[in-house]
């Protein structure tokens, strides 16, 4: 179901931080890379205040502002992994 190489957290009880624009507190959700290579600073995520304060810094904005962070040999955001469809030999009758 999840493609994606970046993702939020998923929620649990004390995963939440304070917003770094709104400073309101438990409001904030972090990126996180599945693979483990990347480790975000704490200002990329976002605040689940949508409408008052509507923070979102995604891990695309984080590698433009910082293309010297991604290496040559690694691809860009987004990306999806490549996923093939089991093929299931039918026997021949």
């Amino acid at each position: 179901m999840n493609e994606y190489r970046f993702h939020l957290e998923k929620y649990r009880l004390g995963n939440r931080y304070t917003c770094p624009n709104c400073e309101r507190k438990r409001c904030f959700t972090r990126y996180i890379d599945d693979e483990g290579e990347v480790s975000f600073p704490d200002n990329v995520g976002k605040c689940d205040h949508e409408h008052s304060c509507g923070y979102h810094y995604t891990p695309k904005d984080y590698f433009r502002e910082h293309p010297d962070f991604l290496s040559k040999d690694k691809l860009p955001y987004p990306t999806r992994r490549n996923i093939q469809p089991k093929v299931v030999e039918k026997p021949i009758s």
